[in-house]
């Protein structure tokens, strides 16, 4: 199945369906680590995503990449070219185990290596223990901590900053 996957730049097209896939995977990873959440807030992520999708389409620094089944939307994910860091890496929740996450993640070290970075970098929200265990098993390593006022989720939330060395 994960021979038809096609990781590629976002379209105007996606941005409704890979709202949603990054809503409904952050449903599932995050939500449940997150204190007083309410509706308003909830539709307030869902605007943040779709604005982000939607900015990835004109940026040029950034390299926003969609998981193309077949013209289904799967997930996305986005790396910072310039500093090397996967900023986003969302997967549909019913794709979870299939390889997909996996072929998402080698693409975005092959670009990494391509402009040039020697590291990839990421932050993930501690108790997040799906992502850090599949962060871990791709050869990642924790370097460290960050608690940081998040704007979006409008607390503070510990982060686990990872990293990755890109050889060759």
């Amino acid at each position: 199945m994960t021979d038809t996957l096609i990781l590629r730049p976002i379209k105007p097209n996606d941005v409704e369906p890979a709202t949603q896939c990054g809503l409904d995977a952050w449903c599932g990873g995050i939500l449940p680590l997150l204190n007083g959440f309410g509706a308003l807030d909830f539709l307030r992520i869902e605007r943040l995503f779709h604005d982000f999708l939607l900015a990835g389409i004109e940026t040029k620094d950034d390299q926003l990449i969609v998981a193309d089944l077949e013209g289904q939307i799967l997930g996305f994910y986005c790396l910072e070219t310039r500093t090397g860091e996967l900023t986003d890496l969302w997967l549909a929740p019913q794709w979870h185990g299939k390889g997909i996450a996996t072929r998402m993640f080698g693409d975005a070290k092959e670009r990494s290596r391509r402009a040039g970075r020697e590291e990839l970098k990421l932050k993930v929200l501690v108790g997040n223990q799906r992502a850090l265990a599949f962060y871990r098993k791709e050869g990642m390593e924790e370097a460290g901590r960050q608690t940081a006022f998040d704007a979006a989720l409008q607390q503070r939330l510990e982060k686990i900053i990872m990293r990755l060395r890109l050889d060759g």
